[in-house]
């Protein structure tokens, strides 16, 4: 058995062309399959929505005003992590020739 598949951009069209299938000799059966509709993404359910919502419950969210306020605010942030962290001194002597 073949299979004979046509595209109907009208659907006022599809009864007519049905109809007219139907008369041809030897067709058993004429069957409409519509498109079927695009699924909206929810993006609720993804895993990144999930972690940026943890950081909104755990305050790892920070909002800025300006460009600037994000770079003060990331060099302020440098700053105390390398004043918290212990300056390792090098013990080797350092040798200058003088010409």
């Amino acid at each position: 058995m073949s299979t004979l598949i046509l595209q109907v951009p009208d659907d006022n069209l599809i009864s007519k062309v049905k109809q007219a299938c139907k008369m041809f000799l030897g067709v058993r059966s004429v069957k409409i399959q519509r498109p079927a509709k695009a699924k909206e993404d929810n993006i609720t359910k993804t895993v990144v929505y999930r972690e940026a919502r943890r950081d909104v419950k755990h305050g790892h969210v920070y909002h800025a005003d300006s460009v600037d306020d994000i770079l003060a605010n990331t060099w302020r942030a440098h700053i105390q992590r390398a004043q918290q962290q212990p300056c390792i001194a090098s013990t080797t002597p350092i040798i200058s020739r003088m010409t």
